[in-house]
């Protein structure tokens, strides 16, 4: 047999029989088949069908062959459960070689993810990898899964879901960040499989705004404050005298913006004037001098009337809550200079104030050091506010300014005082000291129950004449930030190399087993100057401002950022800052940044309009970046 066949082969190429037809397949991919579900395929040729059942997706061929120059038709026999699949490129001839771009579509259970993280993507319920890339800014995420037949949906293989539910915040550490969404429909399941990387683009800037009744020296940007998708910003020489923006008959009264995100979007919610319940607007209040927002709380600073605004929010309403002055009410002594908010405690800087008295309490009617400074806390309960203490520092003395600066973490408030004048060094140093001429101090106070005490007496690592530590304040959980602006070193290495003066520092300082550690040493690489003349601190990120026009030059605001120590990430600048534009008010939410540029003098009004403009000198403007 095996001979019989040789010999035929041979005799057919000797005289000259025409060569068989090559026998080829048809084939292809099929592409959003969940796990479970299967669909047969069918293929037509002339009068031959021939059926085909996959489980899922992937390649597929035909298992007859189809002779060269055949027609094909290949068509859907049973569609899977829950699913629509339609065919591309159905039909055709067999040409000389195999067909392989079949590809058969199946459109499953409707599914769709949502992220709350500003990551540009775009989501295919048939695709189920994404490699997906975030700024260092963007600190966690929440996923929301619309399934509305689904009976069960499970994230990162433990945690449960509900479908239009968005999930906890998920942290985002620095790299890549794996996460799983699996989605069952009865016996139907599909997984998708998302990388988030967290530093895969740069910081970009997302908006730039306006007040929309800009107009010149208003300063818009003079402080900023964000929570969640809230911003608030302030401008203390706004001149409208009502809740009516376009009322300017009270100069210097102030006001503050507070501005809501929407998707990508991002519009005015309210229009803030210090005018409570038998409050009226004064000349140079400087209402928007500070600001600060938690939750449906902001508070607004009025350090020129010596007072604080707090207002609540109903919808998207904001309506003044109550107006604060402090329990020794003097309206030279700048309460309100600062601000500070964490839900029901507020803490209120007043760095003129000059009461003698020391730590918790003490008694305020002796005002014999001049412009040593307090603090005050507040605490609310049903909306109402009340004093809950006076704060003074531990080694009360004129001209400290204790106040200058504040923060708040939950039963943790911090005071800066620029002027203070102790040698000290590190935590816990000699207070008494009066050898180096403002060189600055932090204070910490711990509250239990509803007193407070003091915790610790910060200082820095270098401490040096006219470093003005704690300019600005910063604490978020066990870590505290504290910044001095004079600082003089010129070396990220070597804090004592005092070659460059006002070149500026910060301090991070974390506390371990209720003990506060000797701090990180943060220097910028942009060498312009008045490092920490503002600072903002939330989580991994610390944004500081730097006040670099009093050096000649424009402002940077350096971000540093934490994986297992404090690095310098990146510096950024707004679209359209000049020098003297004073790009340096920062805060820091979850997934942004709010950068105000007080000194700005764009033409334009309201969100987003046209950057490249100038004329309305000292109008201000602020920067949402991503």
């Amino acid at each position: 047999m095996h001979r019989r066949s040789v010999v035929f082969l041979f005799l057919a190429g000797c005289f000259g029989f025409p060569d068989l037809p090559p026998l080829l397949h048809v084939g292809g991919e099929v592409r959003g088949m969940w796990d479970g579900a299967s669909v047969t395929l069918e293929l037509t040729t002339g009068e031959e069908t021939q059926l085909l059942t996959l489980d899922g997706d992937g390649t597929f061929e035909f298992e007859g062959p189809v002779a060269d120059g055949a027609s094909f038709i290949v068509s859907v026999g049973s569609q899977p459960a829950e699913h629509t699949c339609t065919v591309e490129n159905p039909n055709g001839v067999v040409e000389g070689d195999d067909v392989g771009d079949i590809v058969v579509t199946c459109v499953g259970p409707e599914v769709d993810i949502e992220l709350s993280a500003p990551i540009e993507w775009t989501f295919d319920s048939r695709v189920t990898t994404y490699d997906l890339d975030a700024s260092i800014l963007t600190q966690q995420t929440t996923f929301t899964v619309v399934s509305p037949t689904a009976t069960a949906i499970t994230l990162d293989g433990s945690t449960p879901m509900t479908s239009e539910i968005a999930s906890p915040p998920l942290a985002l550490g620095l790299g890549a960040n794996a996460h799983e969404v699996l989605v069952e429909v009865d016996a139907l399941s599909r997984t998708y499989a998302l990388e988030i990387d967290r530093g895969g683009v740069p910081i970009m800037q997302a908006h730039y705004g306006k007040a929309s009744n800009a107009e010149e020296t208003d300063h818009m940007g003079s402080a900023v404050a964000a929570d969640g998708d809230r911003i608030v910003v302030g401008a203390r020489l706004e001149d409208g005298g009502t809740n009516d923006p376009a009322d300017n008959t009270v100069t210097g009264a102030g006001a503050a913006y507070v501005f809501r995100r929407v998707g990508s979007s991002l519009v005015q919610e309210a229009y803030l004037k210090a005018v409570c319940p038998g409050d009226y607007v004064s000349e140079f209040d400087e209402f928007g001098a500070s600001v600060a927002i938690s939750g449906d709380l902001i508070a607004v600073g009025a350090p020129g009337d010596g007072e604080v605004f707090v207002y609540r929010r109903e919808g998207t309403t904001w309506v003044c809550e109550q107006r604060l002055t402090a329990s020794n009410h003097l309206a030279a002594d700048g309460f309100g200079t600062s601000v500070a908010l964490d839900a029901d405690t507020l803490v209120v800087g007043a760095p003129g104030e000059d009461s003698v008295a020391t730590g918790i309490d003490g008694v305020q009617a002796d005002e014999t050091a001049p412009n040593s400074g307090a603090a005050y806390v507040f605490h609310r309960v049903v909306q109402s506010w009340t004093q809950q203490a006076y704060v003074k520092a531990t080694n009360t003395d004129q001209t400290d300014g204790f106040g200058v600066s504040v923060a708040v973490s939950g039963d943790i408030a911090v005071v800066g005082a620029t002027g203070e004048d102790s040698c000290a060094v590190n935590l816990g140093g000699t207070q008494s000291d009066n050898g180096c001429s403002s060189s600055g101090a932090a204070y910490v106070y711990g509250r239990s129950g509803s007193e407070w005490t003091p915790a610790a007496y910060v200082k820095a690592s270098n401490t040096d004449i006219g470093d003005a530590f704690g300019g600005a304040v910063a604490i978020d959980g066990d870590t505290l930030v504290v910044c001095a602006s004079g600082e003089a070193s010129a070396d990220p290495e070597n804090p004592d190399d005092d070659s460059q003066p006002l070149r500026g520092a910060c301090y991070a300082y974390d506390r371990i087993g209720g003990d506060w550690q000797p701090p990180t040493y943060l220097k910028s690489s942009d060498p312009h100057g008045y490092l920490g003349t503002s600072l903002a601190f939330r989580g991994s990120i610390i944004a500081v401002g730097a006040g670099a026009e009093f050096a000649g030059q424009s402002d940077v605001v350096t971000v540093f950022v934490r994986e297992t120590t404090w690095t310098e990430a990146e510096l950024v600048a707004g679209s359209n800052t000049e020098l003297f534009d004073f790009f340096h008010a920062v805060a820091v939410a979850d997934e942004l940044m709010v950068v105000g540029a007080m000194r700005e003098d764009g033409p334009g009004t309201g969100v987003d309009p046209a950057d490249d403009g100038e004329g309305v000198d000292g109008s201000g403007a602020f920067y949402v970046l991503r």
